[in-house]
């Protein structure tokens, strides 16, 4: 086990522990539950992130719907065809 997993290791071990003790007072979670909770957290964050980010390049609405008119055909096409 290298250093980077060990410290992972360790790292979800605590937050178990104070999930355990602070939060949920006494009911204990495996550390499946913690990781399922800790990457759908993560990837929540993520994507507020992300829109954020992107949010600032749409000036109006036609920005958004239409994607500033910047698309070419073939990933038009695609987008036609997947919805």
């Amino acid at each position: 086990m290298n250093k980077y997993a060990f410290f992972i290791f360790v790292l979800m071990e605590n937050m178990v522990k104070f999930l355990h003790i602070f939060i949920l007072g006494g009911n204990y979670m495996t550390s499946v539950e913690i990781c399922m909770i800790l990457t759908i957290a993560a990837y929540l964050v993520g994507m507020l992130v992300v829109g954020a980010l992107f949010t600032r390049k749409n000036k109006n609405s036609d920005d958004f719907y239409l994607g500033g008119r910047k698309l070419g055909p073939v990933v038009t096409a695609m987008s036609a065809e997947a919805s």
